[in-house]
């Protein structure tokens, strides 16, 4: 239970769902949880890189608790203590401790 100290970023967690409008299929994004705690840790690309900086180019790392809603796919929006949307590109490290789960950590990468 001490993560929960040391995740001090709020987000809103998105998903995406297949609908049909007009006989097309189309995709929105739907709210799944919203004031989600976690921590962000996102990096720049580093300008050594020889592709150019974008507006949204930062990957990294999200932290989670262990019973977080977040999937691969997902976008997350930081609502408080970080910004941006990011994309979680992967399925969650789960990391343990003597009592069992301690916290999830997603990959992640800036969308908006």
């Amino acid at each position: 239970m001490a993560i929960y100290s040391v995740l001090k970023h709020r987000a809103t967690v998105k998903r995406s769902a297949r609908t049909f409008e007009d006989g097309r299929a189309a995709y929105e994004w739907f709210t799944v949880a919203i004031d989600v705690p976690c921590l962000l840790d996102a990096v720049e690309r580093s300008e050594d890189s020889e592709t150019e900086f974008q507006k949204a180019d930062r990957r990294g790392a999200l932290l989670s608790g262990p019973g977080s809603p977040m999937q691969p796919g997902d976008r997350v929006v930081m609502t408080r203590g970080a910004a941006g949307t990011f994309l979680i590109r992967d399925d969650p490290e789960q990391r343990a401790n003597f009592h069992g789960i301690s916290h999830r950590e997603h990959g992640v990468e800036q969308v908006a």
